[in-house]
């Protein structure tokens, strides 16, 4: 399981002792008796604009990796029954954040297809190239 506490359980109003990464229940969404357990707000938290991201077997160094050029986000939390799911987005937005470049509608026509590269290993030895790189100082 992906449960990592810094320290105390949180309390509902109460000054954390630990950063808010460190954060794993959440009472704006969940209500003042939230007793977290769905990950750290750093574990659960969107990731955008990735190139790889992994999510490792606990006790392990095997892990299901996803590779892109920089056009994915990914996100991971644990369930109910204590499993993580893993999501990868290559489209995302918060039409009702109401704030932020993320706050847009998601239209999608009906042939829409995309796809995203994963893989089952035990490293996260990722080469990253860039290509037409425009050199320093230049907008």
């Amino acid at each position: 399981m992906a449960t990592k506490l810094a320290g105390p359980l949180e309390r509902y109003r109460a000054e954390p002792a630990h950063p808010w990464a460190e954060d794993s229940s959440d009472f704006f969404l969940f209500g003042s008796n939230d007793a977290g357990g769905r990950g750290s707000n750093d574990f659960r938290s969107l990731k955008t604009d990735v190139f790889y991201a992994s999510c490792v077997l606990s006790g392990t160094n095997l892990r299901l990796r996803a590779e892109t050029a920089g056009a994915l986000a990914v996100r991971a939390q644990v369930g109910s029954a204590g499993k993580v799911t893993f999501n990868l987005d290559n489209l995302w937005g918060y039409p009702d954040l109401g704030w932020g470049t993320l706050a847009r509608p998601l239209p999608l026509p009906k042939t829409y297809t995309n796809s995203v590269r994963m893989r089952f290993t035990d490293n996260d030895d990722v080469p990253i190239t860039f290509e037409n790189v425009p050199p320093e100082g230049t907008p």
